[in-house]
């Protein structure tokens, strides 16, 4: 009776009685648990993705900050190109004479208000928002201790606190050439002599595309009289004191260079040492001894600039 049973049952479940039991024991064993997802990362596999996405990054990130600052290059000298219109329009409505800058002795500051363009009735066109500051340097310096800019920072003055804006002619990291100006004022005045000796007055020069106009810088108003002014010791990171007119614009702002309007209204980049290659007024000598025309040799830069194209 018991092995009729047992044939019944073999006879019922026919694939049963045909398994082997060795493979019954591995199916068991191979049996996936409910607990384990065989289809998630281990720690291993998940450490060396991390560590790929690291290493993508580190070699990603100095091309992505190259970008940005071509980026805020880029910008800068959009802002000058504008800045070129405003000066364009003016020595075309004004008999092709530059904006007039009149000083006034008693005040001791100059009727050209840092950026204004004033016409021959004193009137001065409001420059548009947005171009006074460089992208490179939108932050200004400590104006209470010294109305000085940096590399990267604007320069301001106590006037700037008397505008109810972020941005002013007394906030600026922009400077305009002082003799790339004309003179209305009393030209009898003895006082007046010096300056007049140096000022272009006119728009209407030969060469007019290596006279600067309009550029980086970290002070306002720059007077570069003296081809023999030394370049700074230092870059003005943040600051430095300002011994001389080639501290000021002697900047590496731009990859070895800073941004400049020139007198024929065209914008671009010029190198730190070529700064003394160009006319900043009516006799300036551009073979001065801080170019390569005037002999200076690699080892007479200071150390930061030595690495910088020679001019």
């Amino acid at each position: 009776m018991y092995r009729e049973k047992t044939s019944n049952a073999r006879r019922r479940d026919p694939s049963r009685s045909r398994e082997p039991i060795a493979s019954r024991r591995l199916s068991i064993i191979n049996n996936q648990s409910s607990l384990i997802n065989r289809q998630a990362f281990t720690l291993i596999e998940l450490l060396v993705v991390i560590s790929i996405i690291v290493l993508l990054v580190a070699i990603l990130l100095p091309s992505l900050q190259r970008v940005r600052k071509q980026a805020r290059a880029t910008g800068c000298q959009a802002n000058l190109r504008q800045w070129g219109i405003l000066w364009a329009t003016y020595t075309a409505e004004n008999d092709a004479y530059l904006p007039r800058i009149e000083s006034d002795f008693a005040e001791g500051w100059y009727a050209l208000s840092p950026h204004g363009l004033w016409n021959i009735r004193g009137e001065s066109p409001a420059a548009p928002r947005g171009l006074f500051l460089c992208p490179m340097a939108t932050k200004a310096g400590d104006s209470e201790a010294y109305p000085k800019g940096g590399t990267f920072l604007a320069w301001s003055s106590p006037y700037a606190e008397s505008y109810d804006l972020p941005e002013s002619p007394w906030r600026s990291s922009y400077a305009e050439n002082r003799e790339a100006h004309s003179w209305w004022g009393d030209k009898s005045d003895p006082r007046c002599a010096a300056d007049l000796r140096f000022m272009w007055m006119t728009s209407a020069v030969k060469n007019a595309s290596a006279i600067p106009v309009f550029f980086d810088t970290m002070w306002g108003g720059i007077e570069m009289y003296d081809d023999r002014s030394p370049p700074p010791e230092y870059d003005a990171i943040p600051t430095r004191e300002i011994k001389s007119s080639s501290d000021c614009v002697c900047i590496n702002r731009h990859d070895g260079g800073i941004n400049s309007l020139f007198m024929d209204w065209s914008v671009r980049k010029v190198g730190l040492k070529e700064l003394w290659t160009l006319k900043w007024w009516n006799h300036y000598n551009t073979a001065g001894p801080w170019t390569k025309r005037g002999g200076v040799k690699p080892e007479d830069w200071p150390q930061w600039l030595r690495g910088f194209k020679d001019y």
